[in-house]
């Protein structure tokens, strides 16, 4: 054994991981959102706790329609990182319907927001909610983020930011559906707002992410056989 054997090459691309390309990025990501959704469901019950009227708030309307927002982005994002993903294909169908999902909540809440009184106008504009908003959602999609950066690094992927990019609104609507367990807001207002930030965010941290370690190797050894 010499040492070309053990040591793996910086200019050296990873390979793919097992299970993980272009064709098959869809189904990986929905089994890392069933993974990742469950997993953030334990740290809100086991860290965060559910919101104290959980019971009381899951027969109101407005709880659903909470996840409903959520859900349909992580659909948008989904799809987005599908696309992107594969050469040629463009971004903007997945760009234009997450922007009409974002528009649709922004005009609920436009229309919403000359009947909240004082107290609820300091909660929706409260930056330290807000920052934990954003903070919580970013830490419960964590888990998803990094099982995909590491099965997509290996991939020769055309726009790896771009592809980072869906994969983080998707991890992170995903785990924005589940905070809606522990979080008290409850008005269009706030979810357009520290949601929508939130999954942005999430975003950001994708696109950065995969840029940053798409087709790089990792930097430990690797044993050659």
């Amino acid at each position: 054994m010499t040492i070309d054997d053990v040591l793996v090459l910086p200019d050296e691309a990873p390979a793919a991981a097992p299970g993980w390309s272009t064709a098959t990025l869809h189904k990986r990501l929905l089994e890392i959102a069933a993974a990742g959704a469950l997993a953030a469901v334990l740290l809100v019950l086991v860290w965060l706790h559910p919101r104290a009227d959980f019971w009381v708030a899951i027969g109101q309307p407005f709880f659903w329609l909470k996840v409903l927002y959520t859900v349909a982005l992580a659909a948008v994002a989904l799809g987005g990182a599908t696309a992107v993903a594969r050469p040629g294909v463009s971004m903007r169908p997945a760009l234009a319907t997450g922007a009409a999902v974002v528009a649709v909540m922004a005009l609920a809440a436009a229309f919403e927001a000359p009947s909240l009184d004082a107290a609820m106008l300091t909660h929706v504009f409260d930056p330290a909610g807000a920052l934990a908003c954003a903070a919580y959602v970013a830490i419960l999609s964590a888990p998803m983020l990094l099982i995909a950066g590491i099965g997509l690094r290996g991939i020769e992927l055309e726009r790896p930011a771009a592809t980072g990019l869906f994969v983080g609104l998707f991890s992170g609507a995903v785990a924005a559906s589940v905070y809606g367990v522990h979080c008290h807001g409850s008005t269009f207002l706030f979810v357009a707002l520290s949601y929508t930030a939130a999954i942005l965010l999430c975003g950001a941290v994708g696109a950065v992410g995969l840029k940053l370690i798409s087709r790089r190797p990792l930097p430990d050894l690797a044993i050659g056989e």
